[in-house]
């Protein structure tokens, strides 16, 4: 496993008992956050055959993901949720408590603290904190989509708990089958449903029910949804990234690499790798771009986002930014 490490101490995603069954506590409601797809800065629009390092420096980040959106860049950190000034690179702490996990939905942040059982809603446009869930114990990695949080947690067997953004109610299901979670990003969401690794399977939900549909025999340590797929990574190096179908999640392209997160854009498909940032083609797999290893700082590299033209890259061991401009 790649570990991370930061200030001396191992960042890692511990495996944690949670409880299963249904869920009906509810958060107050506003109607500040819209339940859709949260706003990007912009994407790297072309095939980046050419990736030039702008500047590396500290920011208070020991762990990913980076997220980009609503005019900033967000990362789950052990002090607090983190915000990055798309324009000016400036870190700001603007939720204080460890944060495990981030997504985006509806031009909100939403934070997983699982040192406080407790997921976050943060709005940025009144830059405060504007809602609360209260989770079991165990929660470790979140998605999104248009109305929707979905939060796995670890145990034996694991669990998942969908919340519903509009009205601020939740549930719950555990997922018999599964062994636990697979050790990062463990659960992903898309037109077919909610899938969750244990790191030797994959599981397909119902979005809704969240009742099992289907699984599958497959390696990953971590799993996202972007460009219309299912991607699947290895953290180890060199341990293969796979873009999967949607709905049988049968291996449509593969690449040796790895990845801690994989970000999209409208023409690359960006890995986190050891080797750091590295850009694929999306249907293909095919490696496009990547750093030459005399400007890549460590084998940390742990949250990548796309912002406009450029790459942000963290890496995690370190507590270093480094920003590259993607172009030909």
């Amino acid at each position: 496993m790649r570990t991370l490490r930061a200030a001396g101490v191992v960042v890692a995603v511990a495996a944690l008992l949670v409880g299963c069954g249904s869920s009906s506590h509810r958060a107050a409601f506003t109607t500040r956050c819209g339940g859709v797809p949260a706003s990007s800065p912009g994407g790297v629009a072309y095939a980046p055959h050419r990736l030039r390092v702008l500047a590396t420096t500290s920011v208070p980040i020991d762990g990913p993901p980076l997220q980009a959106g609503s005019g900033s860049v967000w990362s789950a950190s052990s002090v607090g949720l983190v915000r990055l000034s798309a324009a000016a690179v400036r870190p700001k702490i603007v939720v204080r408590a460890p944060i495990n996990d981030v997504v985006l939905a509806g031009g909100c942040v939403y934070a997983l603290s699982e040192a406080t059982n407790r997921l976050i809603e943060f709005d940025p446009r009144v830059g405060k904190v504007t809602r609360r869930w209260a989770l079991g114990g165990g929660g470790q990695s979140l998605a999104a989509a248009a109305g929707e949080i979905y939060v796995a947690f670890s145990g034996s067997p694991p669990a998942v708990e969908r919340i519903d953004l509009r009205t601020g109610s939740t549930r719950r299901a555990s997922i018999g089958p599964a062994s636990g979670l697979a050790s990062d990003r463990a659960i992903a969401v898309g037109p077919a449903g909610v899938w969750v690794a244990d790191g030797g399977s994959l599981y397909r939900l119902d979005r809704t029910t969240l009742s099992l549909k289907h699984s599958v025999s497959l390696a990953a340590s971590d799993i996202w949804f972007g460009d219309g797929s299912l991607w699947a990574a290895s953290e180890n190096p060199n341990g293969g990234v796979e873009r999967l179908d949607p709905f049988s999640a049968r291996v449509l392209a593969r690449v040796d690499s790895d990845a801690i997160q994989i970000a999209f854009s409208p023409r690359a498909v960006w890995l986190a790798a050891a080797a750091g940032p590295t850009a694929i083609d999306p249907v293909t797999a095919k490696r496009e771009a990547w750093l030459s290893t005399t400007n890549v700082p460590s084998n940390g590299a742990g949250g990548i986002a796309v912002v406009g033209n450029q790459v942000w890259t963290v890496y995690t061991d370190l507590s270093k930014l480094q920003r590259v401009l993607a172009g030909r």
